[in-house]
């Protein structure tokens, strides 16, 4: 007889049955402890990754507020630039028909220092 039929024939059928009862709740055990490891493990790395997202999002945001105050800061830098222009060509065509003397007749067109002057304009305006 084997080890297996003499120990059946000791313990009987429920012995059998308590030892095999026995050894499936240790099995589930273990495979319990094995899962709440591996749960725990999953967890550490979703936290990890959750905490990789917030910082990767802080310095996206980051690059948001300082690209938005650059192009705020060039924008108003390009805006006091063309009043600056305007000012200097509205003021310099002032001068010019200040110094004129308009003749009797009163002429239809602008002098041409005006004319030239406005055309500078235009073309500063369109690149």
């Amino acid at each position: 007889m084997s080890w297996i039929e003499q120990t059946i024939a000791e313990l009987g059928i429920v012995g059998v049955l308590l030892v095999t009862l026995t050894i499936s709740i240790l099995v589930n055990i273990w495979q319990f402890n094995r899962a709440g490891k591996a749960e725990a493990r999953c967890e550490s790395r979703i936290t990890a990754l959750q905490e990789s997202a917030r910082k990767i999002e802080a310095d996206r945001e980051a690059n948001a507020r300082r690209i938005a105050s650059t192009t705020r800061r060039e924008a108003i830098e390009a805006q006091n630039a063309t009043i600056a222009t305007t000012q200097e060509r509205a003021e310099r065509v002032r001068i010019i028909t200040r110094t004129i003397t308009v003749p009797a007749g009163c002429p239809v067109a602008l002098p041409d220092s005006v004319q030239d002057e406005l055309r500078q304009a235009v073309r500063a305006a369109n690149g």
